[in-house]
């Protein structure tokens, strides 16, 4: 079958590796009461187009989504609080995502090589942007960093080739190795707020030609 419908709606966890390697699933209904989605549960489920996920979900494990290279643009519920590392992962059809306000972290490569993806928003809740997190988003353009962020890690826009705008909103920010490594097409980045910048944070960004460094910035 490709499709998984509403199943019975007290189901409140599917756990690990549950419906991993389902290649031929395309749709996925995930049911009323569902709280967790463990680690792994859909992984490389590389027809699967379609998700609806529902509004008391809590919590989705690492790399539940990975490899689910068909995967189009995904609607996380508001409900989600937390999410483990590299939940889409290497999902090379999404091109639009949206990050749900009760999300304050954005884990280590969420949304890390997925090619297609052009918009994400991250709302003023963020506080740290983890390592890889958008690697490898070769369609992603502009991203706005909000306020509350203070944390970007390593590689977290490694190999953005077509980022060319960022604006940094947060009020004080730490900024880690290599975390626009190869962002050819950023021509200008305000470190206004920033009060350290890792290691060759900006390294290979050949088009970078206007810097604006504040006074708080002690490493760089």
């Amino acid at each position: 079958n490709s499709r998984i419908k509403v199943v019975p709606w007290r189901l409140q966890n599917i756990y690990n590796s549950a419906f991993e390697n389902c290649t031929n699933l395309q749709e996925i209904n995930l049911p009323y009461d569902l709280d967790i989605l463990d680690d792994y549960s859909f992984r490389n489920c590389k027809n699967l187009i379609y998700i609806r996920f529902n509004n008391l979900l809590n919590h989705i494990g690492k790399y539940c989504f990975a490899n689910c290279t068909s995967l189009l643009n995904v609607k996380l519920p508001s409900s989600l609080k937390s999410m483990k590392e590299g939940v889409f992962y290497n999902c090379h059809n999404i091109s639009h995502a949206n990050i749900p306000n009760s999300i304050k972290n954005i884990p280590a490569g969420t949304f890390s090589k997925c090619p297609n993806l052009e918009r994400v928003i991250l709302h003023g809740q963020i506080t740290s942007i983890q390592e890889y997190a958008f690697a490898g988003c070769t369609l992603l353009d502009s991203i706005i960093i909000p306020i509350n962020c203070t944390r970007i890690g390593n590689r977290a826009f490694a190999y953005c080739e077509s980022l060319s705008q960022i604006d940094i909103n947060a009020k004080t920010l730490q900024i880690g190795p290599f975390a626009f490594y190869k962002c050819e097409n950023i021509y200008y980045i305000d470190l206004k707020s920033a009060i350290h910048v890792g290691n060759k944070a900006f390294a290979y960004c050949t088009n970078l030609s206007d810097i604006t460094i504040g006074k708080n910035l002690i490493v760089i």
